[in-house]
């Protein structure tokens, strides 16, 4: 058997592999195997999450050419071989993870860090709430959908589902959401 690095492929053999996993992926049957597959090497049944991200994983590394593939043999076989052997690394390292009280846990591991620089703080040692929207504000000035994302908040609409019910799409939610978050980050450490 021959295993080629999919980085050392060819244009044409790169193509060979996007398009059998093009069909793989529209193959709802294959993909249920894969997620079951993961799920149970991982001994987290209806832990979907986890099977899903590692099954997605293990397709990207394959795209991008960190998983080495035969393009002699069906892909399908070599992509469960995978999620498998990922799926039980996994499983062996939740095993050894030790889990403590909290009672139980060492002061240090309990230390939170100082707040960050330039924020005003009031007596209660928080950061002043306004003063970071304001900032926030200020920053996303010309992003609409972050705009549109704090007005939500503001509104009591926290939740993922309460948003996209008022009629942000999926992905308008999740990237304003990112984008709104590095713009907190940004008026969190803002100078005064």
């Amino acid at each position: 058997m021959r295993w080629i690095e999919t980085k050392g492929l060819t244009h044409n053999e790169r193509a060979v592999v996007r398009a059998a996993l093009t069909v793989l992926l529209d193959d709802d049957k294959a993909m249920s195997r894969l997620y079951r597959t993961a799920e149970m090497c991982a001994r987290s049944p209806g832990n979907s999450m986890t099977a899903r991200d590692l099954v997605w994983d293990v397709v990207g590394d394959v795209l991008l050419g960190d998983v080495p593939c035969d393009l002699g043999r069906d892909l399908h076989p070599q992509l469960e071989d995978e999620v498998r052997h990922r799926a039980n690394r996994v499983r062996r390292n939740m095993q050894r993870a030790a889990l403590i009280p909290l009672d139980k846990a060492p002061a240090d591991a309990l230390a939170i860090d100082a707040e960050p620089h330039g924020t005003e703080v009031d007596e209660d040692g928080a950061p002043d709430a306004a003063e970071l929207v304001a900032r926030i504000r200020e920053y996303a000035s010309d992003d609409d959908a972050v705009l549109q994302l704090l007005e939500r908040y503001e509104r009591g609409l926290v939740l993922r589902r309460k948003v996209l019910g008022t009629g942000m799409t999926q992905w308008a939610y999740r990237a304003a959401r990112e984008r709104l978050a590095a713009y907190a980050a940004m008026a969190a450490n803002a100078e005064q």
